[in-house]
């Protein structure tokens, strides 16, 4: 009889992927055969049928024909594709057919056929943040069910593993929940993902590399607690304690700088809109001081890593959005004309300075720099000053000559300064009064009046900003005594 040796795949520790294609079988056949089936056998023993199976395409194909006076030869076929039957266990025979069927070889050692794998997501220059949510995903060619899935920090690093042994996988899309990412910072990440059973003959890593970064969280309520008030408002030329707050995920070191844009982003944060920088990565807050002369109804905040610039928050990720840099108006006075003392007791008719002092400008064009001033009578009740004193005037100049004051009488006014544009940038008075003129016409200062004279002294007097209805009250007072009610007087 002749005889069939099996030759590849023979050596140990050999593997066959699933879906490969053009792998040889090889074997030499002594004698003549004009045909060999070839068959696998995942246990290697090929006992039973259940686990021996035909390669593929075709199992049974024309032998090699010795050449004379040679009475061997070598014969090979190719199996199209590796089948998706994972094992570490198989082995190969070759074996001869109808009256040759008992003539045949099983390869010496078993190899292996394993799945493949191949990373879909992370791609090429994703980022991902440190504490995140990331889902890792993969198509598995093979029933692959336990994965092991890691990550390294460079193209020639070591993995480390998140997970070793994560099972319910198999052929087809894959995914797995990274979470949280882990706590490294490069821009040189690859993912590594294995076949648990095989991880020599399996791992594999991502294409190119992605990043994996802390990431800068901006306090949505930063600016919504005090000082800066309602409407996220900052005020030109003030100091706000601890105002930017942020968190920072992970515990690497960068230094940070933060800026500002005026006008949401799309200046890109220059760096000479710059609040602060070279801080600590322990920081968690800090003040921005002197506000900067430039109003506007759009601006955000970006904190950077300092070195590399790409480690970011900003204030647009948060619900905060944006807020405002506003003017200001203070210390704002009601002075006599000639601005030598302060008035509270406003007289009818008379002409009084109104000083502020404020922080601006309130518009890029000097020529509409300018604050508007009302005044309330009823100390501004309902946050309503309707009464016009004047609808624009310079800013810089810090004061108004109020000329003529008009006959609204009060205990409670208040005046308001505000930016022309802004009445929410506004300064108030403190509550001051306007008072009618009263003039004591009779008895005048050179005029007798004796005890013992008329029984009735018509007092008489003048009156300017008098209003219908108003009363007086008739006072005397002896030696520079106490004023004493005159009889009727009240």
């Amino acid at each position: 009889k002749g005889e069939l040796k099996v030759i590849t795949p023979s050596d140990a520790g050999l593997y066959w992927k699933v879906n490969e294609t053009n792998r040889l079988v090889e074997w030499e056949s002594t004698g003549t055969f004009p045909q060999v089936e070839i068959q696998y056998d995942t246990d290697g023993d090929f006992e039973t049928t259940a686990d021996t199976f035909s390669i593929m395409p075709t199992s049974v194909v024309s032998n090699c024909t010795p050449v004379g006076p040679a009475i061997t030869c070598n014969g090979q076929v190719s199996w199209t594709p590796i089948p998706n039957e994972i094992s570490s266990t198989v082995k190969v025979r070759v074996r001869g057919t109808i009256s040759e069927i008992d003539v045949e070889d099983v390869s010496d050692s078993n190899f292996k056929i394993v799945g493949t794998l191949d990373v879909k997501i992370p791609e090429s220059g994703q980022i991902w943040y440190i504490d995140d949510t990331e889902e890792i995903t993969w198509d598995a060619y093979g029933s692959v069910t336990n994965v092991m899935v890691g990550y390294k920090t460079s193209a020639s690093g070591d993995c480390n593993w998140i997970t070793t042994d994560d099972s319910g996988h198999g052929t087809g899309a894959n995914s797995y929940l990274w979470s949280p990412v882990d706590n490294v910072q490069t821009e040189t990440a690859y993912i590594c993902l294995a076949d648990t059973d095989f991880e020599n003959e399996t791992i594999i890593y991502s294409d190119a590399a992605f990043k994996i970064r802390p990431k800068i969280i901006v306090d949505q309520s930063m600016i919504a607690a005090e000082p800066p008030g309602p409407d996220n408002r900052l005020e030109i030329g003030v100091n706000y304690a601890n105002l930017i707050k942020w968190t920072i995920t992970g515990t690497q070191s960068p230094l940070l700088e933060i800026r500002y844009s005026l006008d949401g982003g799309v200046d890109g944060y220059p760096s000479y809109q710059m609040i602060a920088e070279n801080i600590e990565y322990g920081a968690a807050s800090i003040a921005w001081n002197d506000i900067p002369p430039t109003k506007s109804n759009n601006v955000t905040l970006k904190i950077f890593d300092q070195d590399k610039d790409y480690i970011s928050g900003d204030t647009l990720s948060s619900s905060l959005s944006s807020f405002k840099i506003v003017g200001k108006v203070f210390n704002v006075k009601v002075r006599d004309a000639d601005d030598e003392n302060n008035i509270v007791n406003l007289k009818y008719g008379q002409n009084y300075l109104i000083t502020w002092e404020s922080n601006g400008p309130f518009s890029s064009d000097p020529e509409l720099d300018n604050v508007k001033i009302y005044y309330s009578i009823n100390g501004g009740a309902g946050d309503s000053y309707p009464l016009p004193i004047s609808n624009g005037t310079s800013r810089g100049e810090g004061s108004f000559a109020w000329e003529g004051i008009p006959a609204t009488l009060s205990s409670d006014v208040v005046i308001r300064v505000s930016d022309f544009y802004d009445v929410e940038a506004r300064g108030l008075s403190p509550n001051v009064k306007i008072q009618s003129i009263l003039d004591i016409t009779r008895p005048e200062v050179a005029n007798l009046i004796l005890a013992a004279g008329e029984p009735n002294y018509s007092v008489e007097w003048s009156t300017t900003g008098w209003e219908l209805g108003d009363n007086v009250l008739l006072q005397y007072s002896v030696d520079n005594g106490d004023w004493l009610m005159m009889a009727g007087g009240d």
